[in-house]
């Protein structure tokens, strides 16, 4: 036999004295008896001190800080996926604007050889010739027998026939 081959057996036989040796003091001297425990009741009992329930209420009721905390105080809170909030978009300011009921009422040649209709405006008459203001921007821009255009220059004009009643809405 060698050396390193009685040394192998040596270590072995060694080891398992060590080995035997513990579980005989383990069964030995620990005893096997398990320790008394008293038996559980599952009945609740009323305690005999109401304050002691109060006490013991107070320890799981929320601070009130931490209950209206905002959510922005957790570290895994964010606004990444959150639409972006929406741009309140000024409403259209109204201008206000006037009415007028203009009547033709027919015209007349003067001897410099002007045409100046007689027109009703809200009730009051007017002598207007062709391009004059008739009021607030309204320009009398052309008539004949039967009818005249008034409007603002470069808009749509208005036709109003002879004796006919229109009301206009002009903006201030």
């Amino acid at each position: 036999m060698s050396s390193s081959a009685s040394q192998n057996t040596v270590v072995t036989l060694v080891t398992l004295g060590l080995l035997i040796g513990t579980l005989a003091d383990a069964l030995f001297h620990l005893g096997g008896e398990i320790p008394p425990v008293p038996k559980l009741s599952t009945r609740n009992r009323p305690t005999a001190d109401p304050q002691f329930d109060l006490r013991i209420q107070a320890l799981f009721r929320t601070p009130p800080p931490l209950a209206l905390a905002p959510a922005t105080q957790s570290p895994f809170f964010t606004r990444y996926f959150a639409p972006p909030p929406k741009k309140e978009t000024p409403k259209p300011v109204k201008k206000p604007t006037k009415k007028y009921q203009i009547t033709y009422q027919g015209f007349y040649k003067t001897s410099s050889d002007d045409h100046k209709a007689f027109l009703l405006v809200d009730g009051a008459f007017r002598s207007i010739r062709v391009g004059e203001e008739i009021v607030d921007g309204l320009i009398l821009m052309s008539l004949n027998r039967d009818e005249i255009e008034i409007g603002p220059p470069q808009l749509t004009q208005t036709q109003i026939g002879f004796r006919q009643a229109q009301t206009l809405e002009i903006s201030q």
